[in-house]
């Protein structure tokens, strides 16, 4: 049923809970990309530029990668675009580790042919983006490094194709880190620096005080054991060789609770004025159920130890209570789980971060577009063309028969928005009045009849007689 006059972009998701290995390959017309099920929340792959046979079909291959104990397909995103399109935005730009002076990011590749990314930071909210490097075709991740400690950076890419654009991704919020402390719940498995090592079996009151951090200064956090675990658990799942995530020393003990049972710690010696990532790690041989649940402030969080080596889970912007105190409760994830249990624990210090973005740069015009249209295009916004408008976004783009404008009015106003094909042409025309200052979103439906291709909005702020263009493309 697919249109043999598109192109098509096919985006892979997997997931699974425990230790089993879940790699698995996924390959249409010849091209394979790879993807672990395994403890994965957030990580796509996908293959872009697919044309179909003469019938409109695809077909798709879901195999179990060499070592692999199961192949796993959980969801899959088919996107179609006009054939003469090439370079698409990024999409899902996320920040994946944060350290104190560095950032990783991935983002989503939707276009076949690019020859590169660019990505871009702001270094303020109130600053402007400017391109840090540029990286290859078909990359999806990057870390930068080099950065100040404890400070929040806004992210953007876009693709390119020697010297056309495509247009901006989302924004990405990070903030590097002030500290983080590294704690192994253990009696005698000693993991070397940066860990802190419990080395008492787990009782209750006991106090750990003003653990180092990950450069070994004295951080003033203390731990302080509420009730009583168990006992120790000392069967991790090590790999012999630490291979895993942490170190062997760091997987084979945990502190251990039996179901019904509920543990209980305290964090103190916290900085109010600082949030606090919180990762959690236990790994356990048995098979089946050994979900953990880690909850903070009455939020919940949860890892199966079962085989696990790799998977952590983090609890994002935990804020202490007025006393500079954060407690934690550990229990048995479900009404099957064999134990709960509390293998290593991280604490990651930052300041709250920044939320207001910075100014995009202005990205209208790329390859999707001849040099002739993009020219006309050019006319329409060649006068007081400037960004009036805050947090402007069109969605969903490509769309097929309507999207919705959003943006952020400084004062209460008029808009107009008009929209143009690539020859110049007005294609849809409205005046939206009385719009309140502050965020506003605009449903904009569209005849069906109107061709696929590329099209530009453009938004007029009637009084302050300012505009601010967009591009979409119609399915």
């Amino acid at each position: 049923g697919l249109d043999v006059n598109k192109k098509y972009s096919f985006i892979f998701f997997n997931s699974h809970e425990d230790g089993l290995n879940g790699t698995t390959n996924f390959t249409v017309n010849g091209q394979t990309v790879t993807l672990n099920a395994t403890y994965n929340i957030n990580k796509t792959v996908q293959i872009n530029g697919i044309t179909p046979d003469a019938n409109g079909q695809v077909t798709i291959s879901v195999v179990k990668a060499n070592g692999a104990d199961y192949a796993y397909l959980s969801s899959l995103i088919i996107q179609g675009y006009d054939n003469t399109t090439s370079l698409i935005n990024p999409t899902g730009l996320i920040v994946t580790d944060a350290k104190r002076n560095s950032v990783s990011l991935r983002w989503a590749d939707k276009s076949f042919d690019e020859t590169g990314f660019q990505v871009w930071r702001a270094d303020s909210s109130s600053g402007t983006y400017k391109l840090i490097n540029t990286v290859a075709a078909n990359t999806t991740t990057y870390s930068d490094l080099n950065l100040l400690q404890n400070r929040t950076y806004y992210y953007i890419v876009r693709a390119v194709k020697n010297t056309a654009n495509s247009d901006y991704s989302n924004v990405a919020v990070a903030t590097t880190l002030a500290y983080a402390v590294y704690i192994n719940f253990t009696v005698d498995s000693v993991a070397s620096s940066p860990w802190n090592n419990t080395l008492v079996p787990p009782q209750k009151g006991y106090t750990w005080n003003n653990f180092t951090d990950e450069l070994n200064y004295q951080s003033g956090i203390t731990l302080t054991e509420l009730n009583e675990f168990a006992g120790l658990y000392g069967d991790g799942n090590v790999t012999g060789n630490n291979s895993g995530i942490f170190p062997d020393a760091v997987i084979s003990q945990s502190y251990g609770l039996f179901p019904g049972q509920l543990a209980y710690l305290k964090l103190s010696g916290l900085n109010l004025n600082m949030n606090y990532d919180l990762t959690f790690f236990a790994s356990s041989r048995a098979y089946g159920d050994v979900n953990v649940a880690y909850i903070v402030n009455g939020k919940t969080v949860m890892l199966d130890a079962s085989l696990n080596t790799t998977g952590t889970i983090t609890m994002y912007g935990v804020v202490p209570d007025e006393n500079g105190e954060i407690n934690i409760t550990v229990a048995p994830g479900t009404a099957t789980s064999q134990f709960g249990l509390i293998g290593a624990l991280i604490i990651q210090a930052h300041n709250k971060p920044v939320l207001t973005l910075p100014q995009q740069p202005q990205s209208f015009v790329n390859a999707i577009a001849s040099s002739s249209s993009v020219q006309s295009i050019q006319k329409l916004v060649s006068q007081n063309v400037v960004n009036t408008f805050d947090n402007i976004n069109a969605y969903p783009n490509p769309f097929i028969s309507n999207f919705t404008v959003s943006f952020k009015l400084p004062k209460a106003d008029n808009v107009q928005i008009e929209m143009y094909n690539t020859s110049g042409q007005l294609v849809y025309q409205r005046r939206f009045e009385n719009l309140s200052a502050g965020n506003n979103s605009l449903k904009i439906t569209l005849q069906n009849s109107l061709p696929s291709g590329m099209y530009m909005i453009k938004l007029t702020s009637v009084n302050a007689k300012t505009s601010k263009v967009l591009k979409l493309i119609k399915q």
